[in-house]
């Protein structure tokens, strides 16, 4: 797994365009990202904070495997990963400068 693997992006739409199948594929297991996601296309991207969210999916085979999202100043919210799922994310999150 490469840390490119995961996408990343702050455009709520486009991250629903990619990941939003995968969300409701397993509503129970996602209820706090789509939860999360309807309340920032309903009330606006400031409907947690004053800061951007962002937001990610990871992608192998063409296939969303995995998602997060992040509402500053709140921490990561993520879908369940593997741990080497995770050590990538890490690694592109780094890369990029987030702690």
């Amino acid at each position: 797994m490469r840390p490119d693997d995961w996408h990343l992006t702050e455009d709520l739409d486009g991250f629903l365009a990619r990941a939003g199948d995968f969300l409701h594929s397993r509503p129970a297991l996602h209820t706090v990202p789509l939860t999360v996601t309807e309340a920032l296309r309903t009330r606006g991207a400031d409907a947690y904070g004053a800061e951007v969210p962002f937001f990610g999916w990871l992608e192998r085979a063409g296939e969303v495997r995995a998602t997060f999202f992040r509402t500053p100043p709140r921490r990561l919210n993520l879908t369940p990963l593997t741990l080497e799922e995770a050590d990538a994310l890490a690694a592109r999150l780094a890369g990029l400068g987030h702690a």
